[in-house]
């Protein structure tokens, strides 16, 4: 039926756009991508949601990576701040073994604005999923200086902290009690060095984004593993009040 108006108007972009919605909830990628690719080249209809199920399919379906790569630079010409493109950019040159180009292009645009700091944040994202992690807080530090009320830039850099810590705890929770006895204070004074450092920025996320339930979850345990228990109690509270899972 989408089709047939199509026919009668082949210039409304409406007719496409939702016979290609229709096309990819009844699983015909093929149909849904002629769409959508329609809109994109010939209407000039570039909406984001027209970009995000096109990668969907050549990303997925297709298992075409180079298109995706192609469709996912051209998005970022349109919606150059967004970061989920900015993600899925990072993402598909890593798979495709292109670290370094991604990383050249961050630094060359960088240095072409370098007051923006959502390119920081791109940079740094990308030094923390290939495993740089001191790199990573660096550049987080640059993008927040930058826009301190950066939410994604404040609680990334946390995480980094955080994971830090329990992965240093995870050892002291190996141990034997003769090696724990000996050696398990110091090991958890190190995580809660960790911790500390996380717990600014956990504390900053928290307070631009107050109804975040990832946050305030690991928020309460940087508190509880500080032993900061009239926090951890608040934190706890507000967590049961919003819905969400009250640790014990």
């Amino acid at each position: 039926a989408f089709n047939k108006t199509k026919v009668v108007n082949p210039k409304d972009t409406t007719g496409y756009m939702y016979a290609g919605v229709a096309a990819m909830q009844g699983g015909l990628y093929e149909e849904a991508a002629d769409n959508y690719y329609t809109l994109l080249n010939e209407l000039d209809y570039k909406a984001m949601d027209i970009y995000t199920s096109l990668l969907w399919i050549e990303r997925n379906h297709n298992e075409d990576l180079d298109k995706a790569l192609e469709l996912v630079g051209e998005a970022r010409e349109k919606y150059p701040d967004n970061l989920d493109l900015m993600k899925e950019e990072i993402n598909l040159l890593i798979t495709l073994e292109k670290t370094d180009e991604a990383r050249e292009k961050l630094e060359h645009a960088i240095q072409s604005e370098p007051d923006n700091p959502s390119l920081y944040y791109s940079l740094a994202y990308l030094y923390d999923e290939v495993g740089e992690s001191d790199k990573a807080v660096e550049t987080y530090k640059k993008a927040i200086e930058l826009n301190p009320e950066y939410f994604e830039a404040n609680f990334n850099l946390a995480v980094i902290f955080f994971n830090k810590g329990v992965e240093i705890l995870k050892e002291a929770n190996n141990m034997d009690l003769e090696t724990y006895q000996k050696k398990g204070k110091a090991v958890v004074a190190e995580a809660d060095k960790f911790f500390e450092r996380a717990l600014p920025y956990l504390e900053k996320s928290h307070e631009i984004q107050p109804e975040d339930l990832t946050v305030m979850e690991t928020l309460e345990t940087a508190y509880e593993e500080l032993k900061m228990e009239e926090q951890a109690q608040e934190m706890s509270q507000k967590i049961e009040q919003m819905g969400g899972i009250q640790s014990n």
